[in-house]
């Protein structure tokens, strides 16, 4: 049964928080944020919690989190290139009001998002943008945004790249609503961003109706 934690945000600066709650088995976690309008469940798989478990240990050794703070990514191009491929296949789905929003997954060097339902279309494009604007205010992101992944990509590069990336994927999440599909997202990688019709893909999709 989900533990329950208050998300409290006053302005857009402010910090999305979600708290760890259970595990299912060994493969799954989920996370919850309840507020008075909806409630979001964030579902990991194993290699999505060993990657932040990773990752929140490279912060603390030395002053390495201090480059976070600045802006700058805390791992070198061969580090990136190295965990990218240990933790191929991180991945996390998002439920809001127990219904599937979106999902996430690491896949051959990129990051994948992709919704399959026209709310869910719409979810992704709103947080993307949230994203963006609190990275561009204060160089940090939080917990629920981009269900958690976004946390573990800001390991990979800047977050002013980052923001950018964010940006341009929430103006191709409003291409696919804007066409009529009932599906669509996009891959993020350290060199580009480009719209995706499926959750495991590495090409570039038309934005058409799906």
């Amino acid at each position: 049964m989900f533990k329950k934690s208050k998300l409290v945000c006053v302005v857009a600066s402010f910090i999305l928080f979600v708290s760890p709650l259970v595990s299912f088995g060994n493969t799954i976690q989920a996370e919850e944020v309840a507020s008075s309008k909806s409630e979001v469940v964030i579902v990991k798989n194993e290699k999505m919690k060993q990657l932040e478990q990773e990752l929140a240990l490279i912060k603390l050794k030395g002053q390495r989190s201090l480059k976070a703070l600045n802006g700058d990514p805390i791992l070198s191009q061969e580090e990136t290139a190295a965990l990218l491929a240990k933790y191929d296949g991180a991945e996390t789905t998002v439920y809001v009001n127990r219904a599937a929003a979106y999902q996430s997954k690491l896949v051959n060097g990129g990051a994948n998002f992709l919704a399959t339902t026209k709310s869910g279309m719409s979810t992704l494009r709103s947080e993307m943008a949230t994203t963006a604007t609190l990275l561009k205010a204060n160089g940090v992101v939080g917990g629920a945004v981009l269900g958690g992944l976004a946390g573990a990509i800001l390991g990979f590069m800047a977050s002013s790249v980052f923001a950018d990336r964010c940006s341009s994927g929430s103006n191709d999440m409003k291409r696919w609503i804007d066409v009529g599909s009932s599906k669509g997202g996009v891959r993020m990688t350290l060199t580009e961003e480009f719209p995706i019709s499926s959750i495991g893909s590495t090409s570039q999709a038309k934005i058409q109706k799906l």
